[in-house]
């Protein structure tokens, strides 16, 4: 396998992605990629695992094909509310005979971080640093190569739901693919859409999947708060098919073609032809109807993490504003609902700063898939984010003569 390429998978409630890539410089050069859907998920879980590797292996296809590269190890993401996060410190002493801070010191004091209690079914996933101490010195970004005895440092830490965390890791194998590590969705979607200088200035960033939302506040570049709202582009569907009386695919066209901004003055002369949810025949349904319901959605989505920043005193570290991505992030006018809602300007992103084959995947829906090649670029992102090790005879056999040589 050639070492220098990096492989994602996003294995989403509704399709998987798969993206291959190879660092160029500073840059990344997108080499391939494969997507296939899927109904072997529901809730965000996977129902149907028959189904779900079914999707991974035709994708998986896709991307070697279009790649000329065998996807064998992969970087995968997990989202929904079965990940949280919180800041935590920790010290730990500088090692180092003449003082100086080297890299296992900042490893170190890194995996203390991760330290705190937690209940038995959580693990950590995944740790964001933020700031550094050094001998009571505070606000540096990179202490690497500073003298001083005792270093502190602030971090994020994910942590994630260790049998969610266990069954990602064995769909994934079930395609014959190991998994290296794996992080937060909306993290490595950040990675993706943010520029530095958002992350610097302050901005929320929601990525808007099938199932939930994902939200991120970052300020000074570094991360301050993290969550998720259970509202996704399947619950716009259903309403809309529960209101209008449609099928869940007649729900789904509607979501593509009407705007959820109410101010839009060709929703008045607008007219949509849907199935009846009965199955004989068609209807036509206004425009302005249908807006109605997905305004009223995306407001409550809004709403709802608009009040989880406020409860966190979050809410004045927004001066770059707010960024959407994600498939659902595509519903026309989802953006001016989120101005107002929040009162800052808010832009719809895609992936950006890559090169090579980047029109496949320049919508937002591969923003979490081409963001992880950016964050598996950065080994210290997931220094200790080693996914759950496959069981299984040639793993027991490795582990034999890995502890034979120590």
């Amino acid at each position: 396998m050639d070492e220098t390429a990096k492989i994602a998978i996003d294995i989403g409630s509704s399709s998987v992605k798969v993206v291959v890539g190879v660092p160029e410089g500073e840059d990344l050069l997108i080499l391939g990629c494969g997507q296939a859907f899927h109904e072997g998920a529901r809730r965000g879980v996977i129902s149907s695992l028959e189904q779900v590797v079914g999707a991974l292996n035709t994708a998986i296809e896709e991307a070697e094909a279009m790649s000329g590269r065998p996807v064998e190890r992969a970087y995968t993401a997990l989202g929904g509310d079965v990940v949280w996060g919180m800041p935590t410190t920790a010290r730990t002493e500088i090692l180092n005979r003449e003082g100086r801070v080297d890299g296992a010191d900042l490893g170190r004091v890194l995996k203390r971080c991760t330290e705190v209690e937690v209940p038995s079914d959580i693990r950590p996933m995944d740790v964001v640093p933020c700031r550094y101490a050094l001998d009571g010195e505070s606000g540096l970004v990179n202490p690497l190569g500073m003298i001083g005895r005792e270093l502190e440092a602030r971090a994020f830490v994910l942590y994630a739901s260790s049998r969610h965390a266990e069954m990602l890791t064995h769909t994934i194998n079930q395609a014959s693919v190991e998994v290296l590590a794996m992080t937060h969705e909306a993290l490595a979607a950040s990675e993706a859409v943010l520029s530095m200088d958002e992350k610097e200035l302050g901005c929320l960033l929601i990525d808007i999947g099938h199932e939930s939302a994902e939200w991120m506040v970052w300020h000074e570049r570094t991360l301050l708060g993290a969550g998720t709202i259970a509202i996704g582009g399947r619950r716009f569907t259903a309403d809309l098919a529960a209101v209008l009386k449609t099928t869940s695919e007649g729900g789904d066209h509607i979501k593509r073609v009407v705007s959820a901004n109410l101010e839009d003055e060709g929703l008045q002369y607008q007219g949509v032809e849907i199935p009846d949810i009965s199955g004989d025949g068609v209807k036509v349904i206004q425009g302005f109807e249908a807006a109605q319901v997905l305004f009223e959605r995306g407001q409550q989505l809004f709403t709802e993490i608009a009040r989880e920043i406020c409860r966190l005193d979050l809410e004045k570290h927004l001066g770059a504003g707010v960024v959407l991505t994600g498939g659902s992030a595509e519903i026309s006018g989802l953006e001016l609902i989120a101005e107002r809602v929040f009162a800052q300007e808010t832009r719809v992103a895609g992936p950006r700063g890559f090169s090579g084959e980047t029109e496949p995947v320049s919508s937002p829906q591969w923003s979490v898939s081409c963001g992880l090649l950016r964050w598996a670029s950065r080994p210290e992102q997931f220094l200790f984010n080693q996914a759950p090790k496959k069981t299984g005879f040639m793993n027991r056999i490795r582990n034999l003569l890995d502890g034979a040589f120590d």
